[in-house]
């Protein structure tokens, strides 16, 4: 999610009417994998990246140092069933604001700086 997305239909809500009560899921344009994302910022960086999956039992010993096991291998749960099956998209963002959600390689373009060591 553009954060600019969040910040204009969360204005939208707080200004207008009928939303009192009402609960709204706010997606970008597309479900994108974190495999996704990081193609989408090697292109914008031009340089290649890449992905590697992590040992499951190494992050959850090192999460559990911060947060209550059990709780730690329900999200490490809840984030695998999410990389595999991409949460529904919905209309919301252009409901609310009169515009499509932007994509995330807008996302990158504007953040680009954060990324890079120059």
């Amino acid at each position: 999610m553009h954060e600019l997305d969040v910040a204009e239909a969360a204005a939208a809500v707080l200004t207008g009417d009928g939303h009192a009560g009402r609960v709204y899921t706010l997606t970008g344009p597309a479900a994108l994998t974190q495999e996704d994302q990081v193609s989408v910022l090697a292109e914008a960086l031009a340089r290649p990246l890449r992905t590697e999956a992590a040992d499951p039992a190494a992050v959850l010993d090192q999460l559990s140092m911060f947060m209550d096991r059990d709780f730690a291998g329900a999200l490490l749960g809840l984030l695998g069933r999410a990389e595999r099956e991409p949460a529904p998209l919905t209309s919301t963002v252009e409901d609310l604001t009169g515009h499509p959600a932007r994509p995330y390689a807008e996302w990158v373009r504007a953040n680009l700086p954060a990324f890079s060591s120059n």
